[in-house]
């Protein structure tokens, strides 16, 4: 009956002259120079990204047994080596003095028996 309804407004904001100002104002060249590398670069990445990705093939050496020919050969080396060892100790081995000795008491007592 008689109530007064008020509608609220929203106040509509205006923009500051400074940033009209700014809108209307030409674009420095570090800034041209920016927005231009970074268009080449979304350029770059949209061209990587269009390329067909394709795997390398399995290289040969991945397929052979390169560890157990290395544990073949060291063994083949390390059993040459033992070998030549052995050959250079008979070589160098001497009796010893009373060894001759008792051999010639055995053939001594062979003989007489």
């Amino acid at each position: 009956p008689g109530v007064i309804v008020r509608r609220k407004t929203s106040t509509v904001p205006q923009p500051f002259s400074f940033e009209m100002r700014d809108r209307n104002k030409p674009k420095s060249i570090s800034e041209q120079r920016m927005e231009q590398d970074l268009a080449f670069e979304a350029e770059m990445e949209r061209a990587e990204l269009a390329k067909q990705f394709r795997a390398n093939d399995i290289p040969r050496h991945i397929f052979e047994s390169r560890y157990q020919k290395m544990l073949e050969k060291e063994e083949m080396r390390r059993e040459e080596r033992r070998l030549s060892r052995r050959a250079a100790l008979v070589e160098t081995e001497q009796p010893f003095s009373f060894h001759t000795r008792d051999e010639q008491k055995k053939k001594e007592e062979e003989a007489a028996a």
